[in-house]
């Protein structure tokens, strides 16, 4: 069973659950990077990294709706093959407008308000 992966123990528990170098998760919101370098387990959030030979990688893509980590532009992955690299990218939309949808589709109001904020 595939679980949230939301901290580094997380991650632990997950490697093993794969035999890929990288797998691409989401659904948290958050994106970031756990790193498995020589059985041991690291979180890197910067928003490229190589993809080197030696390591194992989850890639936590983030969100583009509904971010969660106090930034409320979309967030998406760009993966190059060639030069194997990851990139998290940020993108800006109208937050107010999607706001504005969601509570005239009777939504609960505080699905649109978390937009404003990343949360």
């Amino acid at each position: 069973m595939w679980r949230y992966i939301f901290s580094i123990d997380d991650a632990k528990m997950e490697f093993h659950h794969f035999i890929q170098r990288a797998c691409f998760v989401g659904h948290s919101h958050q994106p970031v990077t756990f790193v498995n370098s020589k059985n041991r387990v690291i979180a890197d959030a910067r928003a490229s990294l190589d993809i080197e030979e030696e390591n194992r990688y989850i890639i936590n893509v983030g969100s583009v709706g509904q971010p969660r980590d106090l930034d409320p532009r979309a967030s998406y992955a760009i993966y190059d093959t060639a030069r194997k690299t990851v990139q998290i990218k940020r993108a800006e939309y109208d937050i107010e407008t999607a706001r504005r949808k969601i509570i005239e589709a009777g939504l609960p109001r505080f699905l649109g308000d978390r937009l404003l904020a990343g949360r």
